[in-house]
């Protein structure tokens, strides 16, 4: 994401997060079991080309829906913190970018599980004043100081304004 076109003039970034790396895990284990699939069939099946280019093809296919897209969505998502706002960007073919103004956050919360707890992520909620439904993060790595940050950010935008 171009952050420079998105920020006002006096706007100064001061974090930018992209989900945990534990999003990864599932698509690269099905690349790895993928691609020994595919050298097993390369390796096995019958020299004729029709069969080969069918087994390639789908291998493509499963490849680029179970191991690259989950990726690039992963690639695609985005929380940046700025001392004005929180900005979120997700998607690839079409990305949605959801602004929020620190002026309207009424609550920060975080959900975390016991996996969470381990990895040291979980989930961030905001709550605001002009959304009926939190947004909710999922997979946001180091939960606990990002919500102090926002927390903090939250209550210095309530004193100024």
């Amino acid at each position: 994401m171009r952050l420079d076109r998105l920020l006002e003039q006096d706007e100064q970034v001061l974090l930018v997060v992209r989900p945990h790396g534990r999003a990864l895990l599932l698509p690269v284990l099905w690349l790895v079991l993928l691609l020994g699939a595919a050298g097993f069939l390369l390796a096995e099946l019958a020299p004729e080309p029709p069969a080969r280019a069918l087994a390639g093809g789908v291998l493509l296919v499963l490849l680029l829906v179970l191991s690259v897209a989950p990726w690039l969505r992963w690639r695609g998502t985005q929380l940046v913190v700025t001392d004005a706002r929180l900005l979120l960007r997700s998607g690839v073919v079409r990305p949605v970018l959801r602004d929020v103004l620190l002026d309207e956050v009424v609550d920060v919360a975080t959900e975390r599980g016991p996996l969470d707890r381990l990895l040291g992520s979980g989930t961030l909620v905001l709550s605001t004043e002009a959304d009926d439904e939190p947004l909710v993060l999922p997979a946001v790595p180091r939960v606990a100081a990002l919500q102090r940050t926002v927390w903090e950010l939250v209550e210095q935008a309530d004193e100024r304004g």
